[in-house]
């Protein structure tokens, strides 16, 4: 039984901030294809927040730490919950949820929270009609606005800083826990809203307010170098690649969940998948007809003929933002300044040039690393990073 750790994140001082980590074995041959492993089908999950303590609160938080790190503790997931509009009454061992969120399942432990009063509830069952009913049940009602978390079960990191921050001996506790695998009600993955030629493709958009990293990677460059006259350099990985990282903004729970379901989807760095550049690639000369399989844009584009890399495009319409995905048949001089692309099927609809937001390149990436942190600001309100690798665009492993 895991004892309820009462020490609630402060999010006005710290962002709340929830990392998943996958593990993915990569074998990378010498011609640079990849073949990727996944090691956890799970992944470890971690909370770490900021809390402060004073006066008895701090007292008891020094007893409570003398066998806290090694003890299995419950702490609430504080970004997921309902809010119980009526409360609850003393002695009810039922409330009624409109939807019942799907971490709600029988067995599973609930916390309630009210302020700093925490108590946990075990769910017996949850029927059709939304009613959530407890095996247990205290004599003391909780009042309006009281609100019911998941429970996460785990441990503290055998190392936790609390230094002191005011001369009244308040203290800030840096939490990182440790969530226990295999105790946490498995989390929906989702499925793919959007895919194009067997591959999930990714659209959410990363804040245009916040700097894009970009880093331009020819790997496997090889010298043979005797330490005098000329030096011969190999290439025997025949493709350039680039690294792209951008911030994401969720602008509630819901949009948020919707990036950890595709991690999660990914595996972290297992999977593969397609997603725009979201740069104006190409300077449009003309506008695309519902039959036509042409497009006609400015510049020579022979260094894109018979690249590996760069075979897909997508194009975005400015009346609703929606893209068109095609796959890029061929690509030849025409007029002397422009490129004409041949794309695998017609557009579909007559698009005029003005009615073009963009059309970019349409790699295949993964993601860069197996971790994935969203840090909480408010409870409504997630920041996240991503960082994505470049991969060649091999025909899908299904």
């Amino acid at each position: 039984m895991a004892t309820i750790w009462p020490y609630l994140p402060n999010i006005r001082r710290q962002a709340y901030l929830v990392t998943r980590e996958y593990r993915t074995d990569i074998i990378t041959s010498r011609n640079g294809k990849e073949q990727r492993r996944a090691l956890r089908q799970t992944p470890r999950k971690r909370v770490e927040y900021l809390t402060g303590v004073a006066g008895d609160c701090l007292r008891e938080f020094d007893r409570s730490m003398v066998s806290a790190q090694r003890q299995l503790l419950a702490i609430p997931d504080r970004v997921r919950f309902v809010v119980l509009p009526d409360g609850l009454d003393g002695d009810a061992t039922t409330v009624e949820l409109s939807p019942v969120p799907t971490w709600i399942a029988d067995e599973v432990e609930l916390l309630l929270v009210s302020g700093s009063r925490v108590a946990a509830r075990t769910v017996e069952s949850v029927d059709s009609g939304g009613t959530v009913t407890f095996t247990d049940s205290e004599a003391a009602s909780w009042p309006a606005g009281t609100r019911l978390y998941p429970s996460l079960h785990g441990y503290l990191n055998s190392n936790i800083k609390a230094p002191v921050i005011s001369p009244r001996g308040v203290v800030d506790v840096a939490v990182s826990f440790e969530v226990d695998v295999g105790t946490e009600l498995a989390e929906e993955v989702g499925a793919a809203p959007v895919t194009f030629a067997d591959r999930e493709v990714f659209l959410k958009r990363p804040n245009r307010w916040r700097p894009i990293s970009l880093e331009r990677l020819q790997e496997g460059a090889a010298d043979v170098d005797y330490g005098f006259g000329r030096v011969r350099r190999f290439f025997p990985i025949a493709f350039a690649t680039r690294v792209w990282g951008g911030d994401y903004t969720g602008c509630d729970f819901t949009h948020a969940e919707l990036i950890r379901q595709f991690f999660d989807r990914m595996k972290g760095r297992q999977g593969e998948f397609y997603m725009p550049t979201w740069q104006a690639d190409f300077k449009l000369v003309t506008g695309v007809t519902a039959a036509g399989t042409t497009l006609t844009v400015e510049g020579a584009l022979s260094s894109f003929t018979g690249d590996t890399v760069f075979k897909a495009i997508a194009l975005r319409k400015k009346s609703d933002g929606s893209w068109i995905l095609r796959t890029v048949n061929s690509i030849a001089p025409s007029g002397g300044a422009n490129s004409v692309l041949t794309v695998s099927a017609a557009w579909g609809e007559t698009i005029a040039l003005a009615g073009i937001d963009m059309v970019s390149w349409l790699p295949v990436w993964r993601f860069a690393t197996d971790i994935l942190a969203m840090s909480w600001p408010r409870e409504d309100l997630a920041e996240i990073s991503l960082s994505f690798q470049m991969l060649e665009n091999l025909p899908a492993d299904i």
